[in-house]
């Protein structure tokens, strides 16, 4: 009956180690698709800043030196992740001006009404974009639907340099900061 019962536990172990492997994998081919591609930014997306709205028209998507690109699609609870905001507000602050930060928020139906006021309220001192038609996910097919992969450093080319949520996972706030600040390291290497 034990040696059973070590048999099945070693059967589970083996299929969850293969489906890890799997998704590792599958993570390392949707990352090399995004390294070095340009990022497009719709330009009819309603923009929030402090507590003002500022047209898209009138906001610079243009090669303003490195922006740290945060993409929140209607897959997940919008407001939840706005309540995440001070984090990035100290990540940001401690770059100065050398990085710009960008909220894409592509909301589901029930948010996209609230949504503006919610944002106003918290009075965040960076651009908050709400793209209500999903265009940022239609001019950039390449970034996959995993949320983990919705978090980039795009460099001075609006290229995406640096994959991945430096506020969530600490060891990728050297890799942005080291970027930022050009050191030299192989950063897309796997």
């Amino acid at each position: 009956m034990h040696l059973d019962s070590i048999k099945r536990l070693t059967a589970v172990i083996l299929m969850v180690s293969t489906m890890m492997s799997c998704h590792t994998i599958f993570v390392r081919h949707d990352m090399k698709k995004m390294y070095g591609r340009e990022v497009s930014f719709p330009t009819d997306m309603q923009c929030i800043r402090g507590i003002d709205s500022v047209g898209a028209d009138m906001v610079s998507f243009e090669n303003d030196g490195f922006r740290y690109v945060r993409y929140v699609d209607s897959l997940v609870c919008s407001p939840c992740k706005i309540s995440h905001f001070p984090d990035y507000y100290k990540f940001a602050k401690s770059y100065g001006d050398t990085l710009r930060v960008i909220f894409v928020i592509a909301p589901g139906r029930a948010d996209s009404f609230t949504l503006p006021n919610l944002i106003r309220s918290k009075k965040f001192p960076f651009d908050v974009f709400i793209d209500s038609g999903h265009q940022f996910e239609e001019l950039n097919p390449f970034i996959p639907e995993s949320e983990n992969l919705h978090s980039f450093l795009l460099d001075e080319d609006g290229k995406i340099c640096v994959i991945g949520n430096p506020v969530l996972i600490p060891g990728l706030k050297k890799l942005y900061e080291n970027r930022i600040r050009h050191i030299d390291q192989s950063d897309t290497d796997f």
